[in-house]
């Protein structure tokens, strides 16, 4: 039997009495129906991926675990769609750090006989080998190996989903470079113009957070799209020109700032 081959986990819930499929379409019933879930079997991989002990009695026993915060809306919405197109997959990340992070991935069917929802199961499987890997594509790809900001290829693509969106009315853009970039190189040498960029690339960076999509476009070249109108925009330009005004940096013989 598929269930018994032991290379992910699995799990059988069933309700109390079968439920009419179509009732399950209103918030409240779905909730009821989701808390009167009994585990009726599973094995012991699905403990073992999930790290924590189930109870047949606990039906968000599945969930429970202190790295991961049970979200009930997305819980709901999920269950409403696995009886509206039969099964749903979804992925639950459990917190921690970079090296500890864990990505497990859920595939559940409903079981509806003659209309009515009488339970589901579901196949658990660990993909954190997968997403980390996945992810260390994807910043390769599209991240700047020297700064660790967006680079211009995804600058581009997502200033195009912007655009097809049609989102970008009322949003600003600007342009920078470090001045006087080529004399940094010339007078300290290249590592020394390395780590200005790097700083230079991280303050700004860090300044505009969420407010912005910020990348860096060229040797010195700097590039935002900034989540503002134009009057806030400038107030935080001039607060970032600021913050690299006040950045020093330092050779064997003196310091120096930069401007951009």
């Amino acid at each position: 039997m598929f269930f018994k081959m032991g290379v992910n986990g699995y799990f059988i819930e069933t309700v109390p009495e079968p439920v009419d499929a179509d009732l399950l379409d209103d918030n409240k019933t779905a909730i009821e129906v989701l808390k009167s879930h009994r585990l009726l079997r599973y094995n012991e991989k699905a403990e073992e991926i999930l790290g924590i002990k189930l109870d047949y009695d606990d039906p968000k026993s599945l969930f429970k675990n202190d790295r991961y915060k049970l979200d009930m809306d997305k819980m709901i919405r999920d269950f409403k769609n696995m009886i509206k197109d039969g099964v749903i997959d979804f992925v639950v990340e459990y917190d921690g750090n970079d090296d500890d992070k864990r990505y497990i991935e859920f595939s559940m069917k409903a079981s509806i006989v003659e209309n009515k929802y009488t339970g589901c199961y579901g196949v658990i499987k660990d993909i954190t080998k997968d997403k980390k890997y996945q992810d260390k594509l994807f910043k390769m790809a599209n991240y700047d190996t020297l700064t660790n900001v967006p680079n211009r290829g995804y600058l581009i693509y997502q200033a195009n989903e912007f655009l097809k969106d049609g989102i970008l009315t009322g949003y600003s853009a600007a342009l920078c470079d470090i001045d006087f970039f080529k004399s940094v190189n010339d007078t300290y040498g290249h590592d020394v113009g390395d780590k200005v960029i790097i700083a230079v690339a991280t303050t700004i960076n860090d300044a505009i957070g969420n407010a912005g999509l910020f990348a860096r476009v060229g040797g010195e070249e700097f590039f935002a799209v900034i989540y503002l109108k134009l009057a806030d925009a400038e107030n935080l330009i001039k607060n970032i020109i600021n913050k690299i005004r006040r950045l020093k940096f330092y050779d064997v013989d003196k310091d120096f700032k930069v401007t951009i």
